[in-house]
């Protein structure tokens, strides 16, 4: 079990380069240089991604393009992962994690979006939120009401999230975006060609 997980923390590096795209392709050159590590360890890395079926490699002249697999299970999951990692360092910010902490439990699952999820903010900065599955709606504006800033929020059932992905919003969200809550079913939507 320990030599299976001997290189999750830098599998999991590998599989965030995706996290702004899932359907994008990177040399091995490239995502090295991404994760900080020499081209032979990310290579050695990437050889154990393709063999677990994690990542497609094609060949592109003299150079191998990874992708991910996005149709595979253990793709999706590790995708959850880095997503979930992601999240997490969000929530150092306290007031940030003081505002989901409350609003989470009132819905299945939040997006934040704009300024903060490009970690991009300022002080006035509001806050942009795609909320899916809101059990009360007018409970959850109350709740977000006793916050100082602004919070901006977009009300959405699970299948017009998915119609969402083919706008302007849905791909600005695509890009840069925090997920809390039901992480593997936005995996599942962001995986979808």
């Amino acid at each position: 079990m320990f030599q299976k997980n001997r290189h999750m923390s830098k599998k999991l590096d590998i599989v965030s380069v995706f996290l702004r795209d899932y359907s994008a392709s990177y040399s091995g050159r490239e995502i090295a240089r991404k994760i900080r590590v020499s081209p032979q360890t990310g290579l050695s890395i990437l050889n154990i991604l393709v063999k677990e079926k994690v990542l497609n490699v094609q060949k592109e002249g003299r150079n191998n393009k990874y992708s991910l697999n996005r149709k595979d299970l253990i793709s999706k999951l590790m995708l959850s992962l880095a997503e979930i990692n992601k999240a997490r360092d969000f929530l150092e910010k306290n007031e940030m994690k003081l505002i989901l902490s409350k609003l989470l439990p009132l819905t299945e699952t939040i997006i934040v979006f704009g300024s903060f999820a490009k970690n991009i903010e300022k002080k006035s900065s509001d806050l942009d939120l795609i909320v899916i599955g809101v059990k009360n709606q007018n409970k959850f504006r109350k709740v977000k009401n006793i916050f100082p800033r602004e919070i901006n929020v977009e009300f959405i059932s699970w299948s017009g999230f998915v119609k969402t992905m083919k706008t302007a919003l849905g791909i600005e969200i695509r890009k840069d975006h925090l997920i809390y809550g039901n992480v593997f079913k936005v995996v599942e939507v962001y995986s979808q060609k």
